[in-house]
């Protein structure tokens, strides 16, 4: 009997040990293949590890593997996993599991856990908390995106452009001559190590394409070509790049077209091409008073990552020093593939940051280019939750393109691997009066949704201790200082704070600017915009906007303080897009349309009892979420008529 025993004991150490061995040897075959960025790989083997055992520092492995993979599934399944076994030892979980929420569009479980991360690492300063405290508002917006889809009709190319590999930009000469970027084998020694090629589809007869590579000058050997620029027909600034370990490495070149080939590229200058970064996604731009370059570069001066800059370009083709786009179009994140329409003045770039509906999404701005502000995202379905980037539209107007790596298969488990590209279908210059009515009333009702819309102001702001019942400052600037001061709220609200208590009132604070005051002053941006677009189609509109103040100051006091933040706002309107409203305003528009703003100054009268009026105890009558809540102004009601 005692021998049986040992045996079975014999028999049960044998196949642990060939597990744990197997265990072993699939975690480092997927250390190896993560190492060398085949995710794919690294995926399999974690995922046949954990099958023999589930650890949390395996389950991350796996949940990282599958997020590089873009197999969100499974990543939101070990995130979710190491997030409620072990957030001590990793806690970018739950960051990471409302990344690949977003991106699979669970907008509401991703704002979720990016306020949960958020609050959890209040006190920290660094890319996480302040990407996850800006997509607790953006995972809002975009499940509202996807409640107002747009009409706009797309398709996706056909095969003869788009393969089972990536195909990036193109760029389309109308009927003739179409040039895309594609990443995929063009011939039998293509089969293992590829690169990305510039390519040339040129119409043969009325019906067919033949498809060309480009000769070597272009498609430089071993490099890969992904976006490019024509600045004449027979001149191409391109983006040549090289992979390195976790990103390319480009650079931009120019040729020029003789005869039937193009001549041997030159290096742009290192004013354009930076040492201390990657240069590339050129768009060349012809305006009527000036030329420009516009590229994507993460060079040295930039917010972060991929930024959008521009270089104006002189007569005889010198460049300017480049110039970063600002903080209205560049974030912590990726801003990329910029193009500029100068028919409409609109520019089109893609970003990871705004309100996207997951990864990058496509935005547009109008106005100045050295003065873009408030892109607006172009709309879902148009926009994913996967990379939508490249938009352009081509020379004959007939069509706009963008590239996605979407599936268009609502049963597949992972995100496209590759990109495809798509084809917009432009409207004609002719309106269709049905259509047009449709569009106006869509237009005010997503007015009607924002409303109320209520802008707040730190105490006796703007233009402090003074009678006055106007100011010059815009609303814009007033609230840009307002959210600048929140560490200040922060520090006041929390003193003498410890503990548990010190992260409540960090969080309240929090909550105020995140919920109240950026929260708002994104629904009045998306409002003015939608104000623009109803008065441009010959329709009044009319706002009545509510003043409130706090009670440190006597009522008359509070009135004229109200009167002026209600100014700010009014300026606010004057000075958007350079005045674009303010013909509006005056009752001057070439099309009769009128904006009419109807102001209601209120004192402390409005303000709910229980807030302090105690100028001596300036943490709870200036610095309490209940006082800031009553320093606002509100837009209270919106009206429109032909």
């Amino acid at each position: 009997m005692k021998k049986y025993f040992i045996i079975l004991y014999l028999i049960f150490v044998y196949i642990n040990s060939s597990s744990s061995q197997n265990i072993r040897q699939f975690i480092r075959n997927g250390n190896k293949s993560y190492e060398v960025e085949n995710y794919e790989a690294a995926e399999y083997y974690y995922s046949k590890a954990i099958q023999l055992g589930e650890t949390s520092p395996l389950a991350w492995k796996l949940a990282e593997a599958a997020r590089m993979n873009r197999d969100y599934n499974i990543a939101q399944k070990w995130y979710q996993y190491v997030a409620e076994t072990d957030i001590i030892k990793f806690p970018l979980a739950t960051f990471w599991l409302a990344t690949v929420q977003k991106s699979i569009g669970s907008y509401q479980k991703a704002q979720l856990n990016y306020r949960k991360y958020f609050m959890a690492n209040i006190k920290t300063k660094n890319y996480f908390t302040e990407k996850s405290r800006h997509e607790i508002t953006s995972c809002e917006n975009a499940l509202f995106l996807t409640f107002n889809p747009t009409e706009t009709p797309f398709k996706r190319l056909d095969t003869l452009y788009n393969t089972k590999y990536s195909e990036f930009q193109i760029f389309d000469f109308g009927d003739s001559l179409k040039y895309i970027s594609s990443l995929r084998p063009l011939n039998i020694t293509d089969s293992i190590t590829f690169f990305s090629k510039l390519l040339l589809f040129k119409k043969s007869d009325a019906t067919n394409y033949s498809k060309e590579l480009l000769d070597s000058n272009i498609n430089i050997p071993n490099k890969n070509i992904s976006s490019f620029t024509f600045v004449t027909n027979n001149k191409i600034i391109f983006s040549a790049c090289d992979r390195k370990k976790g990103k390319f490495y480009c650079q931009l070149y120019q040729s020029e077209k003789a005869h039937e080939n193009w001549n041997l590229p030159i290096l742009l200058p290192n004013i354009i091409n930076s040492i201390s970064g990657t240069t590339t996604n050129p768009c060349f731009v012809a305006t009527q008073k000036e030329n420009y370059l516009l590229f994507a570069s993460d060079r040295d001066g930039g917010y972060g990552k991929l930024d959008l800059w521009y270089s104006k370009i002189d007569s005889i083709g010198n460049y300017t020093e480049p110039k970063n786009f600002g903080k209205n179009i560049n974030s912590i994140d990726d801003e990329c593939s910029p193009f500029y329409d100068s028919k409409t003045q609109t520019l089109y770039f893609s970003s990871e940051w705004f309100d996207n509906l997951g990864n990058t999404d496509i935005f547009s701005v109008q106005g100045n280019l050295e003065d873009m502000k408030y892109p607006q995202n172009i709309g879902f379905p148009l926009n994913s939750c996967n990379y939508d980037i490249y938009y352009n539209i081509s020379t004959n107007r007939d069509f706009a393109y963008f590239s996605s790596n979407r599936t268009l298969d609502k049963t597949a488990s992972t995100a496209g691997c590759c990109n495809d590209i798509f084809q917009i279908s432009l409207p004609k210059e002719k309106k269709d009066s049905v259509s047009e009515k449709k569009i106006e009333t869509k237009l005010k009702q997503k007015s009607v949704e924002l409303i109320p819309i209520s802008l707040y102001f730190h105490n006796d702001e703007p233009n402090p201790r003074t009678w006055d019942t106007a100011t010059n400052l815009n609303y814009a600037t007033t609230a840009e200082l307002y959210i600048n001061m929140r560490d200040e709220y922060q520090n006041i609200w929390s003193q003498n704070l410890k503990d548990e208590k010190k992260n409540i009132a960090l969080s309240e604070i929090e909550n105020f600017f995140i919920d109240s005051v950026e929260k708002n002053f994104d629904k009045l941006i998306k409002f003015t915009q939608l104000m623009e677009q109803l008065l441009e189609k010959g329709q009044n509109v009319e706002i009545t906007i509510k003043g409130y103040a706090s009670p440190l100051n006597s009522n008359a006091y509070n009135v004229n303080l109200s009167k002026r933040r209600i100014q700010s706002l009014v300026n606010f309107f004057n000075e958007y897009k350079d005045g674009i409203f303010i013909s509006y305003i005056n009752g001057n528009s070439s099309n009769g349309s009128k904006l009419i703003i109807t102001r209601e100054a209120f004192g402390e009268e409005m303000v709910v009892k229980g807030v302090s009026d105690n100028l001596y105890d300036v943490k709870n009558s200036v610095y309490s979420p209940s006082a800031a809540c009553e320093r606002k102004i509100a837009v209270i009601a919106v009206s429109f008529s032909k």
